[in-house]
């Protein structure tokens, strides 16, 4: 014959699977929560990273400009624009090579930083107007200025 279960018992079964199964859905929905709060600021952090290095290198373009109009301009200099703040440190003339310029940037974009070190060929700079530094070899052909390489530093020598 079979056993008879007490109702009191059947109600409790469901009770407890019903607690135990919701608890288990409430884990399951913070964890994913969790995961999209992560992968969130994971993407902003990227894309003010990728911003940082675009400002970096516009830094090291503004310094050449600087360095073309102003010849006593060797930087060492701080500029704020409406996307973040960049720094340019003080220029190396002919390092490693003569006619190479050295600048050093950082661009911060929303507590952001990217620092890098751009090296420029100015072996063809040709200004009739301006007269550029005497420790600047130039050969009076055309304007070029060509970008020769560029390096990330986690922290700026």
């Amino acid at each position: 014959m079979p056993k008879i279960i007490n109702e009191k018992t059947n109600g409790y079964i469901a009770l407890m699977s019903t607690i135990t199964i919701g608890a288990i859905l409430l884990t399951i929905t913070i964890g994913m929560s969790e995961i999209g709060w992560t992968t969130r600021f994971l993407i902003l952090g990227t894309e003010n990273k990728a911003q940082s290095l675009t400002l970096a290198h516009s830094c090291a373009d503004l310094a050449v400009a600087k360095i073309m109009t102003d010849p006593a301009y060797l930087g060492n200099s701080t500029t704020t624009l409406a996307s973040g703040t960049c720094y340019i440190f003080p220029l190396i003339l002919n390092t490693p090579t003569p006619n190479t310029l050295t600048i050093r940037v950082r661009g911060v974009v929303k507590q952001t930083t990217t620092s890098i070190e751009k090296q420029y060929d100015m072996s063809d700079v040709y200004l009739s107007e301006i007269a550029l530094p005497s420790n600047l070899p130039i050969e009076i052909n055309n304007f070029s200025v060509t970008p020769l390489t560029w390096r990330e530093y986690s922290t700026m020598p």
